[in-house]
């Protein structure tokens, strides 16, 4: 293998910042709708803002956003729709796509997020996760379901995996975990309508599809083991493995060292991750390969195959001696059976040891990417940028047989796209004057659309002509970004309150719509000036969000 295709930094453009002010603070103003709150501000560009059919209402004015007859008890539940004034609306460069079509909250009182999403091929999204002590899903609907965690107390957590049907109405919900923390941190659905996840627990062991023919409690050596299950499209557990991952990090606190999983075109599942000296990985059949690493205490990525039925295939590792180590992050299924392959390294990290097409890539806090046969042959292998700090989250196959690429790189947003032997195609790059911003999930159309979603802090600018920034409504806002096969945006939304939201998978449904999943703090509001603009309320500290949104 020669060399690294599509090396020699991150080149494409930091988008121009549009020194755009927040707006007017928190002011109200207007008429007779009684309402309670305290006028802070009387800037002018809000009192010129002031939609005309609040003339006769009280309205409020946050961020140069101004909306009708809100009550003011620190809810924000709104007694009507906001009303918009057609030049100030926030989020919006083309109005015919990114409307919001439904939305839906999970959750309790204590800590949840989803963490994956993916898309059925009837249109069912299926969302894994993790919550803490107890959590109702579908909510006001028939089948509602409270759920439990299995240790019951506030501060452990299990993972869960829901079934939603295409209007977002809950299907079926499951749980997994034991006496400690346990993570579902990526979901993807099979060919026959079923659906793969992977995660993460701590400690001896977990248990799924408890009281199912299949249950199984699943053991690990290590503090940290992530786990693969596969489900039918009905919620029965099918199997479940262990990956044994020595020293390899935090289970969800530290988002650079979760697992990641793709569906292969036969059902079977590819796995990304880290380990820390050795991996264990459960074969199917009662036996344990071993997988060696490059020391107790140098981190590597792992990438590994399991058919259909939960047998190894193979596995993969991917570091170098002497150096800090690598992380496997993303992963994506290409059409022919092979495998895209997404993560981080610091020093240099090799992959292919052994083999003809041995690569070693070289570099401080660098991304690499990697392409494997469906044998787990490497193909190809190159970075993208030397010396800043840079996460790949989220990885796509393209129709075009390449990939596509998201995560953070500086503190900002970035999206690129590289063929199939890894020249890179396009790259975007986002941010703002203040924090960090972040791509965590990206999907492709069949017709080569990508939609990236994350998260942003403050501000942040967009490309088009004519558009205005996105500025988020607290601290971090969830984004959606549309961008066509050539890079270029067309459109963007973004959904919050005044805390802390992120939008952390994202997938297309057969009918065109783009379907997301994460978190958010309190409450958030989604498609702001929209026919469809609903407010969720969280039942305490993070809750769970799934959307849909118009393509």
């Amino acid at each position: 293998m020669s060399g690294a295709p599509g090396s020699g930094g991150l080149t494409g453009r930091l988008l121009p910042l549009l020194m755009a002010g927040l707006g007017c603070g928190n002011a109200t103003g207007g008429g007779g709708g009684g309402s309670e709150c305290q006028a802070e501000t009387a800037a002018a560009d809000c009192e010129r803002a002031r939609p005309a059919a609040c003339a006769d209402r009280a309205w409020t004015c946050v961020n140069g956003r101004c909306t009708c007859a809100e009550r003011c008890d620190g809810r924000n539940d709104r007694d009507d729709a906001a009303v918009p004034d057609a030049g100030r609306c926030p989020g919006t460069l083309d109005p015919a796509g990114g409307q919001v079509q439904w939305v839906r909250r999970a959750g309790g009182a204590g800590e949840d997020r989803a963490l994956g999403l993916s898309v059925a091929v009837d249109g069912g999204i299926f969302v894994t996760g993790f919550f803490h002590n107890t959590a109702t899903f579908g909510a006001g609907e028939p089948g509602e379901v409270e759920i439990e965690a299995f240790g019951g107390g506030w501060r452990q957590s299990d993972a869960f995996v829901a079934r939603l049907d295409p209007d977002g109405t809950l299907a079926w919900l499951r749980r997994a975990g034991d006496e400690s923390d346990a993570v579902g941190k990526g979901v993807s659905a099979t060919p026959d309508g079923g659906a793969l996840i992977v995660g993460r627990f701590v400690g001896g062991s977990m248990t799924l599809g408890t009281g199912e023919a299949n249950e199984t409690t699943l053991t690990g050596g290590a503090l940290y083991n992530d786990f693969v299950a596969r489900y039918s499209g009905n919620g029965d557990l099918l199997w479940a493995r262990t990956v044994d991952g020595g020293n390899a990090g935090s289970p969800y606190y530290l988002w650079n060292d979760w697992p990641a999983i793709a569906a292969a075109p036969d059902g079977g599942a590819i796995v990304t991750g880290t380990f820390g000296g050795t991996a264990w990985f459960d074969t199917g059949d009662g036996e344990r390969v071993r997988l060696e690493g490059h020391g107790e205490f140098n981190w590597d990525a792992y990438v590994a195959r399991y058919d259909a039925d939960g047998d190894l295939v193979w596995a993969r590792r991917a570091g170098s001696d002497g150096d800090a180590g690598a992380r496997g992050m993303a992963v994506a299924a290409a059409p022919d059976g092979g495998v895209w392959l997404g993560g981080r390294f610091e020093g240099s990290v090799t992959l292919g040891e052994g083999e003809p097409n041995e690569t070693t890539l070289a570099g401080a806090f660098s991304l690499f990417f990697a392409r494997y046969d469906a044998e787990g042959g490497p193909l190809a292998a190159w970075q993208l940028g030397v010396g800043d700090w840079a996460l790949v989250h989220g990885l796509a196959a393209t129709p075009g047989g390449g990939v596509a690429a998201t995560g953070q790189w500086g503190g900002d947003l970035f999206t690129a796209v590289f063929d199939g032997g890894g020249s890179l195609s396009w790259v975007r790059r986002v941010g703002g004057p203040v924090g960090s911003h972040w791509g965590f999930g990206i999907a492709a159309s069949p017709e080569g659309e990508l939609y990236v979603t994350g998260r942003f802090m403050r501000e942040l600018p967009l490309e088009s002509v004519g558009s205005s920034d996105l500025v988020s409504a607290g601290s971090y806002d969830l984004l959606v970004a549309h961008y066509d096969g050539e890079g270029s945006l067309e459109w963007a939304r973004h959904a919050g309150g005044f805390s802390d939201e992120a939008g952390f998978a994202v997938a297309v449904a057969p009918d065109g719509g783009v379907a997301v999943a994460g978190w958010f703090t309190m409450e958030a509001t989604f498609g702001e000036c929209e026919e469809g603009e609903a407010t969720l309320v969280s039942a305490g500290s993070n809750d769970i969000f799934i959307a849909k949104f118009a393509p």
